[in-house]
């Protein structure tokens, strides 16, 4: 068999189209009686791939459709023209209207002797299974293309949510150094302070000209104690107390500085912390000639002229 009429044999068994089924009846008209039987063999060689498929159940109204075309088929060839004699031409009572693959081939002109009558063709079943093969593969390719977009989408998901789970996390440590931020910049001004007040009080005790006071209870507060380290150079008073008892409410404690002549100047307020202890250091105001150091209970904020009781008092 030559190449071309090999590969038209297989196309018309795959029904390539309208076309190649007008080309392979121009071939068969010219080639030899034994055409047909090539043709059977295409079709067979072609149906062995139908074999390898899991089969499908169709639906109730394709089976159907399948096996009436089949029957029809099959009726029309049962019903074609009677034989004749040896070494005639055999030829369809009826010439088909229109060129197609699915037509039996007993109703296409064909060059065969009448005693070599080709066996009835199996298009059908062939064409059903080939098609078959073909959903099968483009269903299987689909299935195939959406299982690598849904791989590829779930790793770009998972990729996404990685990258905003890390985002969260910045932002979230950005907004608690945000919001650290005024704590950390008021405990430093806090240390700050408290170191230099640190470096005054060691500067008060390192002092060459100190005088240390004691200064004791009254009645208001019997227990209370007290001691001012005075430095005379720098005209600084350093006082710490102990066993002061929490004013009353609205009220706080006040130092007075009270001079030779009897004045009486308010200087700094104060409160005790819950164990009775309280420090404060005070500047003396220039030229005052202080001799007596009192604290009494005042108002909240102090007042000018003392109006409590005096808890503690000393003399310079």
């Amino acid at each position: 068999m030559n190449d071309e009429r090999y590969i038209l044999l297989r196309e018309y068994a795959l029904s390539a189209g309208a076309e190649d089924d007008r080309r392979l009846r121009e071939t068969l008209d010219q080639a030899c009686p034994d055409c047909s039987q090539e043709l059977a063999e295409a079709e067979a060689d072609l149906a062995v791939f139908a074999l390898d498929l899991v089969p499908v159940a169709p639906s109730a109204g394709g089976r159907e459709r399948a096996l009436a075309r089949i029957r029809a088929e099959r009726a029309a060839v049962s019903v074609g023209p009677g034989s004749v004699g040896p070494g005639s031409v055999a030829l369809s009572a009826a010439a088909p209207t229109a060129p197609g693959p699915n037509r039996p081939l007993a109703a296409r002109p064909a060059l065969s002797p009448a005693s070599a009558a080709p066996a009835p063709r199996r298009a059908a079943p062939v064409l059903a299974a080939l098609a078959l093969i073909l959903a099968m593969v483009g269903v299987g390719a689909f299935a195939a293309r959406q299982d690598a977009r849904m791989e590829a989408m779930s790793r770009q998901v998972a990729e996404l949510a990685v990258s905003q789970r890390a985002g969260t996390a910045r932002a979230d440590e950005f907004m608690e150094r945000l919001e650290r931020a005024p704590h950390l910049a008021k405990r430093l001004r806090e240390t700050e302070k408290q170191l230099a007040d640190a470096a005054d009080k060691l500067a008060i005790m390192r002092s060459a000209d100190l005088s240390v006071i004691a200064l004791g209870g009254t009645e208001a507060q019997p227990g209370a104690k007290g001691r001012l380290l005075y430095d005379k150079a720098k005209q600084r008073w350093l006082l710490s107390m102990t066993n002061l008892a929490q004013p009353v409410a609205g009220r706080c404690y006040e130092l007075w500085f009270i001079t030779r002549d009897g004045r009486k100047i308010g200087s700094q307020t104060f409160t005790p912390s819950a164990d009775g202890v309280a420090e404060i250091m005070v500047d003396v105001p220039a030229g005052l000639d202080v001799t007596v150091a009192a604290i009494t209970d005042e108002p909240i904020g102090g007042v000018a002229v003392p109006t409590g009781q005096i808890h503690l008092v000393g003399t310079l």
